[in-house]
């Protein structure tokens, strides 16, 4: 699955149009990830990209707000990125 913040950025700007995919190649945005109106993983072996096409200083706060209702609705899992 591919998420991105903005459909059509992303197909303008960012990871899409590098790619040469249209705004409709996205599978949802952040925020109806966020807000349950789209599906993120839907089982174990299933994999959510997230995509941002956002400032930099955009994506901690993102990153956070997710991590943290993840945290607290105890879904997902941890993995260690270090290695």
């Amino acid at each position: 699955m591919l998420v991105v913040d903005d459909r059509e950025l992303a197909a303008r700007t960012g990871a899409l149009a590098a790619a040469g995919l249209p705004a409709a190649a996205a599978d949802a945005t952040l925020g109806e990830v966020l807000r349950g109106e789209r599906p993120g993983r839907t089982g174990g072996e299933a994999r959510t990209v997230y995509a941002p096409v956002g400032l930099p200083c955009q994506e901690p706060a993102l990153a956070w707000t997710a991590y943290r209702s993840a945290e607290r609705d105890a879904r997902g899992q941890r993995a260690d990125l270090s290695a």
